[in-house]
């Protein structure tokens, strides 16, 4: 099931936090501040980092556009490359060797300092040089190269240090009080897994236009992926509005609280339609599991947390509340076992029996096999799973629960209509799917048309 994990904080100075500081370690590289104090280098930590830009408001003002658009991003990969090709590109030296390996390997494409695109050959070899990594085609000289997908990285982080040592020094110059001055919100969110790359980055990016940049609000942002099945991205957004030729006042819409469930819901629906469009039955739902009608509690808790604690020798409490909640939920999932069946729908828009079956045996720590029968028998055969037409490509019929295709049918009703007041007939075609966010729905319009011809 998706991750519905969607959590603001803040960087505040009265914390002792610094934008510039997270951002370097947001993107995975070192950064200056104005003052000339470099932060703490987290090259080590670029293996993570898969996508990175900073995205502005359609009618951002132009010295903005100029500061941190486009032209700026090509203008600091031409900076970046010709640093290359001078032996003066800092690129961790954690990274030299996985460098070498894909340049030889796998067709890194690599950039020289005019910003043209070369394709690797068998005479391109990655070197160390001054601390920094620079690729060298053989028998050239002063023919730096560098993989584009690095310089990239470095240009979109070279923009996020002048973003936000802009924003240090506007709170410092305009805040009444500097030290307390909140410096940006930033939101970490959990990316479906099962998207690809592709889709997980045109998600998040259809997110922020909706919800931020089209009202007025600069984002940096990246994407995370450790590879341990956990890719999220983390947004940082400034507290101040783009005015005509500087930063402006403050932007306190972001901090109150219909603001932030209005947020959560544009995500649900954003992430809902790209599993959708991609052919994933997994949704999200951003609602309370109680709303959901959900009767489990939460087991929710950091695993990599709780491991640091027991390393240190520290009783995970939050682990051991987990543990405990855990057992209650399976004591109870035990004597209402039809109860699964709303869980699964909440994050699939349909299921097999199968799927049912392996979700209960993973909350009662059993297997499908090992499941009591007398269990499996009240969930299969329960009144409310209401067989679909379609069935898995591996020929298994497909299943909703009562209630969600009692809801369908609502949608599909509403939906008709939306198409009888703004369509023309002829342009729907009987079966035609709507997406809602709850999986296609097939609209037939036959009664429309034929309502149409009685007038």
């Amino acid at each position: 099931m998706p991750s519905p994990y969607h959590q603001f904080s803040s960087i505040s100075k009265s914390t002792g936090a610094s934008a510039v500081r997270r951002a370097a370690y947001r993107h995975a590289t070192r950064m200056t501040h104005e003052t000339g104090e470099p932060t703490k280098d987290y090259s080590a930590k670029a293996g993570e980092l898969k996508h990175s830009e900073i995205m502005l408001p359609g009618n951002a003002p132009t010295w903005a556009v100029h500061a941190y658009g486009e032209a700026a991003f090509q203008a600091a990969l031409k900076e970046i490359l010709a640093e290359a090709a001078q032996g003066r590109i800092v690129v961790g030296t954690d990274e030299t060797e996985s460098l070498r390996e894909r340049v030889a390997a796998d067709g890194t494409v690599l950039g020289d300092a005019m910003g043209n695109r070369l394709a690797p050959t068998a005479d391109v070899w990655i070197t160390v040089s001054g601390g920094g990594v620079e690729a060298t085609a053989r028998g050239a000289t002063g023919a730096g190269l560098l993989p584009m997908d690095v310089a990239e990285r470095l240009a979109s982080a070279r923009l996020s240090e002048r973003l936000w040592n802009d924003i240090e020094r506007v709170e410092a110059e305009q805040n009444r009080i500097p030290r307390l001055a909140m410096l940006a919100r930033e939101l970490t969110i959990a990316l479906p897994k099962a998207l690809s790359r592709e889709a997980q980055i045109d998600l998040v990016r259809g997110y922020v236009r909706e919800a931020y940049t089209s009202r007025g609000t600069v984002v940096d942002w990246v994407l995370h992926d450790t590879g341990d099945g956990n890719p999220h991205a983390h947004l940082m957004l400034p507290t101040r509005l783009l005015d005509v030729d500087a930063w402006g006042g403050k932007d306190r819409r972001l901090t109150r609280g219909k603001a932030v469930t209005e947020v959560r819901r544009i995500w649900e629906r954003h992430a809902n339609l790209m599993l959708e469009r991609e052919g994933l039955l997994e949704r999200i739902d951003m609602r309370s599991l109680r709303d959901q009608g959900i009767r489990l509690e939460p087991e929710n808790y950091n695993a990599r947390i709780a491991e640091h604690a027991e390393k240190a020798g520290v009783t995970a409490k939050e682990k051991l509340r987990c543990e405990e909640v855990r057992k209650r939920n399976q004591a109870w999932l035990r004597e209402n076992p039809e109860h699964i069946l709303t869980v699964v729908q909440a994050r699939q828009a349909s299921f097999t029996k199968r799927d049912l079956l392996a979700a209960l045996a993973d909350r009662l720590d059993e297997t499908p096999e090992t499941l009591p029968a007398e269990l499996a028998a009240m969930v299969t055969g329960s009144a409310d799973l209401v067989p679909m037409a379609a069935k898995t490509a591996q020929g298994e019929r497909l299943f909703v629960t009562r209630a969600k295709a009692e809801q369908g049918m609502r949608v599909q009703a509403d939906a008709a209509s939306l198409v009888a007041a703004r369509m023309a007939p002829e342009l729907v075609s009987v079966g035609d799917a709507f997406e809602t966010g709850a999986g296609p729905l097939l609209v037939d319009v036959g009664p429309v048309v034929a309502a149409r011809e009685e007038e």
